[in-house]
């Protein structure tokens, strides 16, 4: 991992996963952190791919699964943590277990190996 990686990672560590979870207290009340299994990423591209096709994405979900007090709640009591891995495009998949929503995607490997915020949705509301 050289220079540019770990300047990505630094970004999302200290700007981009705390402004998401300061967003989910302050719309929902909900404390949500996100960290990731830095390791599986491999490339800047990927990592950026992140900010944008994760972070948002889980963010976006998270919102629309909050917009009113049941799943709010719901959300609440199980998600603590999100984590991002990065897996070959066949093997993506979301995981909630223990109060940690793990989301494994092919970042950066095209459309039909990440997830939309609609299917995280679904996901959460069919989990919870």
């Amino acid at each position: 991992m050289g220079l540019k990686e770990k300047k990505i990672i630094k970004q999302l560590q200290d700007e981009t996963m705390p402004q998401s979870s300061a967003h989910l207290k302050s719309r929902h009340d909900i404390d949500i952190s996100y960290d990731a299994d830095w390791e599986t990423f491999a490339t800047a591209n990927q990592l950026s791919d992140l900010t944008y096709q994760g972070v948002e994405r889980v963010q976006r979900a998270l919102d629309d699964v909050c917009a009113d007090d049941m799943g709010k709640e719901a959300i609440a009591e199980a998600v603590k943590i999100v984590i991002f891995k990065n897996v070959a495009g066949s093997d993506k998949a979301l995981e909630l277990t223990d109060g940690t929503l793990t989301v494994a995607a092919g970042w950066c490997e095209g459309l039909e190996d990440i997830f939309t915020d609609s299917a995280i949705r679904k996901y959460l509301e069919n989990t919870l």
